[in-house]
This record gives structure tokens, sequence and C-alpha cells, in this order.
């Protein structure tokens, strides 16, 4: 193979959260070929000084670029798994709240036999080749202006949602308002008072400004939000057999770190909120259990909208 250098774009804020580990990635894929594949990494703005273009990471931009990758213009990126949802909509599955007790359960579906399917879902679909998840978070909390401490809380609020149809349903049946706005608009929305809380994740809270934004931090873990590393399919089958198995390895090693950070973020977030003023609100098992309990008539609409099996196969990991 003669050497080539593939151009990896960060698709969405905060970078300092994916940096690490697509260096880690590039590095680990350069070792392994003996400098023959090299991998240059880019944010956005990186990227827009590079070849001129002037993307965003605003929803409308973050499709453009895994449009970029189905072209083959860019080769690689880290990109919302909400985003591959538009390509293959059984992505959104991972929006159904609770599946999961706790992050080593969810790893075992994201790396399991159901995880991939539904990123090949996106490779049967399109040039897009997904090779992993990365957690970008994991799961989400809710900054807001209002501790949420039962169910009945969510009442009559506005709540930051994404594009993901089943936080938009689960919210609205919670007899919340749920709206879409950009992870990078939240902060800005409960400033003005668009929103009156919103999901997010850890280790956005302090990098877009959401500590800026918020009075608490309500510890709901109700879902996941994930991201994932991608590349150009043409790409990706011009590789040999053993190429393909170094990058699969050094996905799987740069996912590991990121989820892992993710992870920690959560201890390190709230204790450093806290020193602001800004603290965690957990709602007790009684009052979890009944918000669990309140969300279960979602999975009935949603057992049809997804591909038959979907759903029970997610439901099924232990």
């Amino acid at each position: 193979m003669k050497p080539i250098t593939l151009t990896w774009v960060l698709a969405h804020e905060p970078y300092e959260v994916f940096h690490k580990a697509a260096r880690h990635f590039a590095s680990e894929v350069s070792a392994e070929t003996n400098g023959r594949i090299t991998i240059d990494v880019l944010d956005l703005p990186d990227y827009n000084k590079k070849v001129g273009t002037n993307l965003t990471t605003l929803p409308r931009d973050r499709r453009t670029v895994v449009d970029m990758v189905d072209s083959a213009i860019v080769d690689m990126a880290s990109v919302y798994v909400n985003t591959l949802a538009e390509i293959n909509h059984d992505l959104y599955a991972w929006g159904l709240p609770f599946l999961y007790q706790d992050a080593e359960q969810a790893q075992l579906a994201l790396d399991g036999t159901i995880g991939r399917a539904l990123l090949d879902g996106v490779a049967s679909r399109s040039q897009v080749q997904p090779l992993v998840y990365t957690f970008s978070g994991g799961f989400r909390t809710m900054p807001s202006n209002v501790a949420i401490e039962s169910v009945e809380s969510f009442e009559q609020l506005r709540v930051r949602c994404t594009n993901n149809p089943v936080s938009l349903d689960m919210f609205s049946g919670l007899n919340a308002t749920p709206v879409k706005i950009s992870t990078e608009n939240f902060a800005s929305s409960l400033i003005s008072g668009e929103v009156d809380t919103g999901e997010a994740t850890y280790p956005r809270f302090f990098l877009l400004g959401y500590d800026k934004a918020s009075k608490y931090i309500n510890h709901t873990e109700h879902n996941l939000f994930l991201t994932s590393i991608v590349m150009n399919q043409g790409i990706w089958n011009s590789f040999d057999q053993e190429t393909k198995e170094i990058f699969a390895r050094a996905a799987r090693s740069a996912a590991l770190m990121e989820r892992a950070e993710s992870l920690a973020s959560v201890a390190e977030v709230q204790k450093a909120a806290a020193g602001l003023g800004i603290p965690t609100v957990t709602m007790t098992a009684k009052e979890r259990a009944r918000f669990v309990d309140a969300v279960q008539p979602i999975y009935s609409k949603y057992e049809t909208y997804f591909s038959p099996g979907v759903v029970q196969a997610l439901r099924s990991i232990h």
C-alpha cells in the first residue's frame, strides 16, 4: 500500500472531548501501519481554514459533514448518532428511556450484535462506514433553572431536546413542552428563558457554558447520548483485511478511552459545579421508579416505529 493521509473532521463541539481519542486513534493506526497511513485530525474551524468552507456545528452542517464523508470529500469524521439516524432511523432507539441500568450494561449493547447491526444499517444505506460508538457523555443529565425531584416536576416545563423523536414524545408524555434546540445553543436558550431545562451531558457542562445558565444539575440519566467514528466506505473497502483489523482495533481503543473519560466527568463536573453553588439534584429511589413507570408507554408506541426486533434486542441485554 502506498502511503496515504486521511482527513478526520470533528463535526461537533466541544472539540476538547474528542481530540484526545481521535489523536490516540491516529497514533495507533500510524504505528501499526509503520507510518503508511497518517490521519490529520481537524476541528471545524481548522477544516474551514484549510479548505475555505464555512461549516458550523449546527444540525444542518452536522448532516453536511456526514454527506461529505458519504461522497468522500472528507475521509473520516466524529458525528452524532442522532445525525446518522437520519440515514437509519433505527438508531433513534438509543434514545429510549431507561434502557440500561449502568454504563457496563450499555456497553454490552453498544459493542454487541444489536449495536453492530444498527451501525451496519447506515453502511447498507449509504457510503458511510461507522466503526464504533463513543459515549459523547453517555447518560444524559438535565441542566436546569428548576429542581426536578418528581414526575410532576416536568409538568409545564419547556424542555430542550434534540431531533430524536423518542425524546420529543417522552417529554410530551410527561406534560412538558419539548423544544428542538441544538446542543450548542442550549445555554443561551436557558439564559433567555426560551426553555426551563433540557437534555445535556456532563462533559459539555462547562465547555458549552451551561454553568453560566443553570441553577441545578438534574441527575436523571434517563437515556443515552452517543457519537460515532465513521469513514468513507470506499476507503474502508479499499483496505486489505489486515488494515481493516488495525482500524477496528484503533477505533475500539479510542472509544474505550473516550467512554472512560465521559464517565469520569460525572463526579468531576458535579464537584466543580457544587463549588459554584450549582447543586446536583437526584430523585429518591421511589420517585425514580415512578419516573421509569411514567415513560414506559413510549415503548408501545415505538415497538412498530423501529424495524422488527430492534426494541426487543436492545431490552434483552443483561
